[in-house]
């Protein structure tokens, strides 16, 4: 891929797309980001990266970009609080940009970001792309509704799409101080802040966490090669862990701390989630490099 393109990335403050936007930049690209930093925080861009902050449904000057990572987004425990708002940010923000790149003549991948909790209560594990969809919550459902978006955009207007989706991304540039951050830098952050760290239910769901860096390489290949056109993809680790088991990992890296087991959430309370990400490797050779253990050890050496 040649350098320069001209890319946007919707939510592109956030905790994924600081990552991905600083990546492209330092890639040679010409990145804009829109996010109206809801949770995301501009701070963390790199400077050169041209930084509008605004709502993305107010956005129209799409025109002239070659690539487009769709990952403006509320987030799952979010959405359940407020249902419209996750309408208009989850989907129809995705239905309102499409709409109009059905016009452009310059695009060459719309890449959507989206979530492996569409697979609910899974009927065999690992789910890969084809298993059956099971929407659980609010979030699962409008991120499935913008994937339909995608696939009938590109369908009937021939909009070049990808879609990406994340399974539990952890790593650099979570900001703790966000309600709903992931459980793995919330966690480090209260134990190194003395504070104690509660765990929803008897710490025994399993879910499978993919470190941000790999996230971000498999991104690009999804967004960037031919093979991934009109395709879709799980970004995993196909390993999983239990809440206790990173209570087990923390405790070695970190001594004891004060925890407390209180009752289950009711989003997303889901016992075991496993995702392959055998596609992935198929097409392009892709697999983690970073388990667990490793990710851990280098966030609590950043922090």
């Amino acid at each position: 891929m040649n350098k320069n393109q001209n890319i946007l990335v919707t939510g592109g403050a956030g905790f994924i797309g600081s990552n991905l936007s600083n990546t492209l930049y330092n890639l040679g690209h010409n990145v804009t980001v829109i996010d109206n930093e809801s949770n995301g925080n501009p701070n963390r861009l790199l400077k050169g990266i041209n930084f509008k902050s605004m709502n993305v449904l107010d956005y129209n000057d799409v025109l002239d970009y070659d690539y487009i990572f769709h990952l403006s987004c509320v987030v799952i425990r979010d959405s359940e609080n407020n249902p419209e708002n996750d309408l208009n940010v989850n989907a129809l923000s995705t239905l309102k940009l499409l709409e109009k790149l059905k016009h452009s003549t310059k695009l060459k991948r719309f890449i959507y970001a989206s979530t492996t909790s569409i697979y609910g209560y899974p009927e065999t594990l690992p789910v890969n792309e084809d298993s059956r969809i099971d929407i659980r919550s609010l979030y699962s459902a409008t991120k499935f509704l913008s994937e339909n978006y995608c696939n009938l955009y590109s369908l009937n207007h021939g909009v070049p799409i990808s879609i990406a989706r994340f399974s539990n991304i952890y790593g650099y540039n979570q900001d703790a101080s966000v309600k709903w951050v992931g459980v793995i830098g919330k966690f480090i952050d209260e134990i190194k802040n003395n504070r104690k760290i509660k765990i929803y239910g008897d710490g025994e769901s399993k879910r499978d966490f993919t470190f941000i860096t790999d996230a971000i390489d498999a991104l690009l290949l999804v967004g960037f090669s031919n093979v991934s056109l009109n395709k879709t993809y799980n970004i995993s680790s196909n390993l999983n862990y239990s809440i206790n088991n990173i209570i087990s990992i923390l405790t070695d890296k970190l001594g004891e701390f004060e925890k407390e087991y209180t009752n289950p959430t009711l989003v997303d309370n889901i016992p075991e989630r496993l995702v392959s990400y055998k596609k992935l490797h198929k097409d392009f050779g892709w697999f983690p490099k970073i388990n667990l253990p490793e990710g851990i050890t280098k966030l609590i050496e950043q922090k």
